[in-house]
């Protein structure tokens, strides 16, 4: 269903209006201004990919390579004493 002969020109004149009114927002809306934000190059995210995937690693390595029983030998960064592991019979 189309628009009516009258219902055709209140919408130009609407739309001449808000032309006049706020030019800004006619750009917009029409899709003059479709450059004006700019994009971001794929190589900036592959870049991105691979610096977030090298600190991943790093921070597995560091978890996998930290002694786990850093503080068992008494060492002056333990906050509590040293744990025997191995009894001596009678």
């Amino acid at each position: 269903m189309g628009l009516s002969h009258e219902e055709r020109q209140t919408l130009q004149e609407i739309e001449e209006r808000l032309a006049f009114d706020d030019p800004d927002l006619d750009a917009l809306l029409s899709g003059s201004q479709q450059g004006h934000a700019k994009e971001v190059p794929v190589a900036f995210w592959w870049v991105l990919a691979i610096v977030a995937y090298v600190v991943f690693l790093i921070g597995v390595v560091m978890t996998v390579a930290a002694p786990q029983n850093a503080c068992q030998g008494g060492g002056s960064g333990c906050d509590h004493p040293a744990v025997r592991t191995s009894q001596t019979g009678p």
